[in-house]
């Protein structure tokens, strides 16, 4: 422990008169954690102490109450314990929870700035247990809309170093019974949460249910297994605008050198897909996939064939714009939209006539037939009504707003369409620029989507 810790106040002091504070652990947005000691049964602990400037707002402190009541109604060897909650005679509040020793799986994953997939059996004992842990809290009325690897740490347990505990309920959606203090803490206009691991259902501010967890599980497990995000970009804005409308590159694509199971990359897949209705309805069923994962096209034929279409058509899109290009054709990419969004009508009938065919169907809880067409129809299809609207919108600030988001969902297949935008002249003489108030971006956009190439 630094020096810098030791000065902290609070360290060697008695706190409520039964937790001796033996040293900082470190500082969040909410609290410090100190370790401590309970003086009576000489065991250490954890406890988190509200920042005194904090205790003067209302929300913070039903924040800090909530995460005390979501651990009260848990108890899972994944899940960190609460053993108590309380206020010192001072006023600040308190919670103490059981002492962690190992790192959080985010560090594990940076592998000290060098970031690295886990491998398939390792990423997929960390993650089952992570959803049996999300499966008490969701049966608890606790759903955690805070899932990243920060708040995920791993401690040895009987010689197994990968013993997961989930914690940080401070952000927790909480099942009252009455709707009213719940809903207070929640419909001020914010987006709760983490964009990298964000579902779009939250992104949007609408109600956070058990399947915004899932949805956040579905990231980290891509992330377990290729080292990386599968949605990256410079600002926060940018991100959350990726995850409602971007579909992730998948899996067993992104790591070409591993043996990623096609399987097992549908399974990813169907959790991160964007309509809450179409992914895993409960943990559940995201961990029987898991645990067969060979069986998953039998259980749900409408995401392995629509993960095959959406990976046929990301693989046809980079050769047919390049034979467009080395054939001289103006705005390749744009064209090459085009043929391969033919190709999608195509792969989307072969789909439909495969599964009116296929047994089973009836049994098949988590992935309605009905499900097939949204997973199509981003980016192919609401990507192409944002180019439509850079063509052909009414103003240059509307137009503008279009060339943004095509930037930000990083497609280089509209590269074409950004070009002509920058080039776009107008009047009797050509002589007009109608795109002039946006030169920069767009020019900024090309470089960025050029250097993708």
């Amino acid at each position: 422990m630094s020096a810098s810790l030791d000065q902290d106040p609070f360290v060697d002091q008695l706190l409520d008169g039964k937790y001796r504070v033996l040293g900082r652990v470190g500082r969040g947005g909410m609290g410090t954690i100190y370790r401590v000691e309970h003086v009576m049964m000489k065991k250490e602990l954890a406890l988190k102490l509200l920042r005194p400037e904090l205790g003067r707002g209302e929300e913070l402190i039903k924040r800090f109450e909530r995460e005390a009541e979501a651990a009260a109604r848990l108890s899972h060897p994944n899940i960190i314990a609460v053993t108590d909650f309380g206020r010192t005679p001072e006023g600040q509040l308190y919670l103490v929870m059981e002492l962690l020793i190992g790192p959080s799986l985010s560090e594990v994953i940076s592998n000290g700035g060098a970031p690295r997939p886990l491998g398939v059996a390792r990423s997929l004992h960390i993650t089952r247990q992570v959803l049996r842990a999300l499966e008490h809290a969701h049966r608890a009325g606790v759903v955690h809309r805070d899932l990243k690897p920060d708040n995920i740490v791993l401690v040895e347990r009987d010689g197994d170093p990968d013993v997961v505990k989930l914690l940080d309920f401070g952000i927790a959606k909480l099942s009252t019974g009455e709707g009213t203090s719940e809903e207070a803490l929640t419909q001020a206009g914010l987006i709760y949460g983490t964009p990298e691991y964000l579902s779009p259902e939250q992104a949007l501010g609408e109600v956070a249910d058990a399947r915004a967890d899932l949805y956040s599980v579905g990231i980290i497990l891509y992330e377990l297994l290729c080292g990386r995000r599968p949605f990256e970009a410079d600002t926060k804005l940018a991100l959350v605008s990726m995850q409602i409308t971007n579909h992730a590159v998948p899996v067993m694509d992104r790591v070409s050198d591993a043996a990623i199971p096609p399987a097992l990359s549908d399974v990813v897949d169907h959790a991160m897909e964007k309509r809450r209705e179409s992914r895993f309805q409960t943990a559940v069923s995201f961990l029987a996939a898991l645990d067969a994962p060979g069986e998953v096209e039998s259980r749900g034929r409408a995401t392995t064939l629509v993960g095959r279409a959406r990976r046929t058509v990301l693989g046809a899109l980079a050769p047919v714009e390049r034979l467009l290009r080395a054939r001289g054709v103006r705005h390749a990419g744009a064209a090459a939209g085009v043929l391969v969004s033919l190709g999608v009508a195509v792969l989307v009938l072969v789909a439909v006539v495969a599964l009116r065919k296929g047994p089973g169907l009836a049994d098949v809880a988590d992935v309605p037939a009905a499900a097939v067409a949204p997973q199509l129809e981003s980016p192919p299809v609401v990507l192409a009504r944002v180019e439509r609207q850079l063509r052909a919108g009414r103003s240059c600030k509307e137009r503008k707003a279009a060339a943004q988001e095509l930037i930000a969902a990083g497609d280089r297949r509209y590269l074409g369409s950004l070009e002509a935008a920058r080039d776009r002249r107008s009047g009797f003489l050509g002589m007009e620029r109608p795109n002039a108030c946006m030169q920069k971006e767009l020019e900024q956009g090309i470089r960025r989507l050029g250097g993708a190439l």
